[in-house]
């Protein structure tokens, strides 16, 4: 996002190329853009005759994945995660209880938190020191499902 944009200004957001080149990926008075994929970017800005290139970025898309099958499919995002771990597709006929973090590594329990009725959960992960951990979600009748993230 560009601070203090420019309505008079044209913005041109541009992918870097594994040829090295600039690519054009979507030009107008937008001040900011939806990337789709990771990649280096960078944004281009014409005002009159004067042209302006900002420093280069590195976006790095999350990653989403999916656990279980029809109505138990839950997924989850990102993985790595630096801050908060977002856990959605929760169907409340699966009967969801409780989400537990656990440190793979030596098996501290970090958090027990109540999911009970809710179709998304927000897990915030940003004081658990690096490593890999397991987030178990439990529910009324069935096997708990067993989401392993590493936390960066």
């Amino acid at each position: 996002m560009i601070t203090n944009p420019d309505t008079a200004a044209v913005y041109t957001w541009q992918r870097l190329g594994s040829g090295g080149s600039w690519t054009d990926s979507t030009t107008g008075n937008s001040a900011t853009d939806t990337l789709y994929s990771s990649g280096i970017y960078r944004v281009q800005v014409d005002k009159n005759t004067c042209i302006s290139v900002s420093d280069s970025i590195k976006y790095v898309k999350p990653v989403t994945t999916s656990i279980g099958t029809d109505s138990n499919l839950v997924r989850y995002y990102p993985n790595p995660v630096t801050t908060t771990l977002t856990i959605d597709s929760l169907h409340q006929s699966a009967g969801w209880l409780t989400l537990e973090i656990i440190n793979a590594s030596n098996g501290t329990r970090t958090s027990m938190i109540s999911i009970e009725n809710q179709l998304q959960v927000t897990v915030d992960v940003a004081s658990l020191p690096v490593g890999i951990y397991l987030a178990v979600l439990r529910r009324k009748t069935g096997d708990p499902v067993i989401i392993k993230f590493l936390k960066l």
